[in-house]
């Protein structure tokens, strides 16, 4: 059975005291503490399940900042640690939540079919607009 240890005094005891006393600290943790965050993926509905919440998290996150990118970026890493990512670039700034999802998802039919099993995918934004902080796209010269 694993050990983690939650304090430091189970640190000093794991560290310092007599095997027999330091053995006493593998134990389940109570009430959920521990949680297993990540497990590899196969199939596609899955993955596209587990693409929710990245995409509502960089949503928000440019949501509040007032900014807009044109490339969308699904990164993906395999069980072996290989990571490869996928990338595709709008003419116009994204401009929904239901884009960016819908262009994640068709980014990530491209990995399918799986040849190994990956790790939660995830999502950026980038490519940001000139226009998302108030300036014209082109600047006009007199000729």
């Amino acid at each position: 059975m694993p050990v983690i240890l939650t304090t430091p005094a189970e640190v000093e005891t794991w560290m310092t005291a007599p095997s027999d006393e330091a053995l006493k600290l593998q134990r389940p943790l109570p009430g959920g503490e521990l949680k297993i965050v990540v497990r590899d993926l196969t199939e596609f509905e899955v993955m596209l399940s587990e693409l929710q919440s990245p995409v509502d998290k960089v949503w928000r996150h440019y949501e509040d900042k007032g900014a807009r990118g044109r490339t969308v970026t699904l990164k993906v890493k395999f069980a072996d640690f290989e990571l490869i990512s996928r990338s595709r670039t709008f003419v116009g700034a994204i401009g929904s939540r239901d884009e960016l999802e819908s262009s994640s998802a068709e980014l990530l039919t491209a990995f399918f079919p799986l040849e190994k099993a990956v790790r939660p995918p995830g999502v950026a934004i980038s490519g940001f607009s000139i226009v998302a902080i108030g300036r014209s796209e082109q600047i006009a010269f007199a000729l």
